[in-house]
């Protein structure tokens, strides 16, 4: 099969008088183009094809022995991503790639299904009942502590959320956009016709985050796309208590212990930094879930584990781009070193568990890695600038300053940080204190000592490309390599983002300390632990209230579809916001990898006023050329 290509060609007029100085030419077309038959095969190839991968997938979960709420839900994730991705494109092209990569998830399953039935393990009780029971409690004290920590945004839940305009804006309208392409328009919302008019804009250019907007879209529906945005950050908060005490737990921490590990993490400095705006990273609840699941199948190999591990995988890697490959490397380097003797010589005992994980990861990854492989195809390139990433490499001093956010300090600490790039790795010194003692508590555990060798890489790893020291002198730094030499991960920007799994095994870590205390301190130790990280965690975040301009009122009452371009040129995160409020097109709008369109307006825009412009205006067919 062939693309179909449309170009359009003009004379160039020229004035006969030569003295006519006007260099400005401008040629319009209005075009329209249709297919001469109605493509009726591919939707119901379609159908079939969806149909099978899901009925594959029921025989690996049912082989699994699962319960059918487990089936439920994976079958419900696995339709609603790969409807949601390019089964709805409005293009043709895409949804052929679509149905080719459904048969070819359909295969692996069946393979799958196949070594499952052969080998189908045993039945294992699941006591739901008496685990709620017990971790109950924990659930509780994590909604009060949200709803504490975080009540001045309560008060204005349906107007204000938290940050300042900037990516908080752009989440907004990611919140908004999967719910009108997805419920009023029935089309893939992976493509936005209207932003980068008019050569439209494919959101994998940026994080299409489906943790968030796909699972938030029945609130966006219900309540709108600000209140989805706050349910979904505050929960965030919620879970990633729930499932970091979890975790904490399962590896040894008593259950108190445990949920004080949970706060944290969950109210973690790098998490008040994220909750500015950075929505795809607030989603740590899935990678604590994951590790939770994953250490079950190291330990008890069941596959009811592997499921775990599988969905807090797959939604961790639909939360965010940067915890994706990042994340697959720490399970990877834990897997080796956290079995100890006896335990890495049974570990193949648990390949139904591993099976089922990779099986249901796969279907809920594979539809959402297909935008991205195509932009790739067609010249997008994912690497920035050496300097971008220089520019958000902090110094090892920036680990050890104090909460910037807390209220009564704010004034003070805010002037020491370094806010020319994003530079936030402070840890806290509840935590770095409590960590140091849980390693020296546990280390001789295999598990203590996995824990400790990703804080350690993964603080070397934050630091970015290269570390100044005072007298001038640059080391080059792992990262740089990695930069260079090593696909995929060569695409970070901002490797002080690392940080955060530093936290999340810093948290497990002092959860660990603080149960070692003898056992007449430890309820009066655990009291006073808890104030302090409570005392020093306490934050004043600033809010803004995501609402329409004088100018977008004025725009939506015009007559016409023609696009908005801001001049003087505003090129930011807000503008998508605006086109909710506009229901007009945008030629200028943010995101992290810049298509080609951007180079050939922004020349113009910022230009503007002046009493020249050389401005390309023929390169705007340019786009057009390769539409299909």
């Amino acid at each position: 099969m062939v693309k179909n290509e449309i170009e359009l060609r003009s004379t160039t007029f020229r004035p006969a008088d030569s003295t006519d100085e006007r260099s400005l030419g401008i040629v319009v077309f209005d075009v329209a183009w249709w297919s001469l038959t109605t493509q009726t095969w591919l939707p119901l190839l379609q159908w079939l094809a969806i149909g099978l991968a899901l009925s594959l997938l029921t025989l690996v979960l049912v082989g699994a022995r699962l319960p059918w709420a487990a089936r439920l839900l994976a079958l419900l994730l696995v339709a609603i991503i790969l409807l949601a991705m390019r089964h709805s494109d409005m293009r043709f092209v895409y949804r052929l790639n679509a149905l080719n990569m459904t048969l070819a998830l359909a295969v692996l399953l069946a393979l799958a299904s196949a070594i499952i039935w052969r080998w189908r393990p045993a039945a294992t009780p699941l006591p739901v009942k008496a685990w709620a029971q017990q971790h109950w409690p924990a659930l509780i004290g994590y909604l009060v502590l949200t709803a504490v920590m975080l009540h001045p945004l309560l008060w204005q839940f349906t107007t204000h959320i938290l940050g300042s305009p900037g990516d908080s804006f752009k989440y907004v309208w990611r919140m908004f956009w999967f719910e009108h392409a997805l419920v009023d328009l029935q089309v893939s919302p992976a493509f936005a016709p209207h932003l980068f008019y008019p050569s439209g804009f494919e959101l994998a250019r940026s994080e299409l985050t489906p943790a968030n907007t796909i699972l938030g879209l029945p609130i966006t529906w219900l309540a709108g796309p600000i209140v989805s945005y706050n349910v979904v950050m505050l929960a965030s908060f919620v879970l990633t208590g729930c499932t970091t005490y979890l975790l904490a737990h399962r590896l040894g921490a008593s259950r108190p212990a445990a949920w004080v590990g949970g706060i944290l993490f969950a109210f973690c400095l790098r998490r008040y930094f994220h909750a500015s705006g950075h929505l795809p990273l607030m989603g740590t609840q899935w990678l604590a879930l994951a590790l939770y699941g994953w250490e079950g199948v190291i330990t008890r190999r069941r596959t009811w584990d592997g499921y775990v591990s599988g969905l807090g995988m797959a939604l961790t890697i639909w939360t965010s781009w940067y915890y994706a490959p990042t994340f697959v490397l720490l399970m990877a380097f834990y897997t080796l070193v956290r079995p100890g003797l006896r335990q890495r010589a049974r570990l193949m005992q648990s390949w139904p568990a591993v099976l089922l994980a990779g099986s249901l990861t796969t279907a809920l990854v594979l539809p959402l890695l297909q935008p991205y492989l195509e932009l790739s195809e067609t010249g997008a390139d994912y690497r920035h600038r050496l300097l971008d990433l220089l520019i958000h490499s902090p110094e090892p001093i920036e680990f050890l300053l104090p909460n910037p956010f807390h209220p009564l300090w704010r004034d003070w600490m805010l002037p020491l940080f370094n806010w020319k790039g994003e530079h936030f790795v402070a840890l806290g010194y509840s935590l770095i204190v409590l960590m140091l003692i849980g390693l020296w508590v546990g280390r001789k555990r295999p598990a203590v000592l996995a824990l400790g060798l990703i804080i350690a890489i993964n603080l070397v790893m934050a630091l970015g490309p290269r570390l100044r020291l005072d007298d001038g002198t640059i080391i080059a730094l792992p990262a740089w390599f990695v930069y260079d030499h090593v696909p995929v991960l060569d695409g970070i920007r901002v490797w002080n983002r690392m940080v955060i799994y530093v936290v999340l095994c810093g948290a497990v870590l002092a959860a660990l300390a603080l149960s070692a205390l003898p056992r007449r301190f430890a309820r009066v130790g655990l009291v006073l632990a808890t104030l302090l990280i409570l005392f020093e965690y306490a934050a004043t975040l600033p809010m803004v209230a995501p609402a329409s301009r004088l100018a977008d009122v004025w725009l939506s009452e015009q007559p016409g579809n023609g696009a908005v371009i801001e001049m003087p040129n505003k090129y930011g995160a807000p503008n998508e916001l605006y086109t909710m409020y506009t229901g007009k097109p945008a030629s200028l709008v943010y995101t992290t990898f810049t298509p080609e369109l951007y180079y050939v307006v922004v020349l113009c825009a910022r230009s503007v006023p002046a009493s020249r412009i050389d401005c390309p205006l023929s390169a705007l067919a340019h786009p057009l050329h390769s539409c299909q």
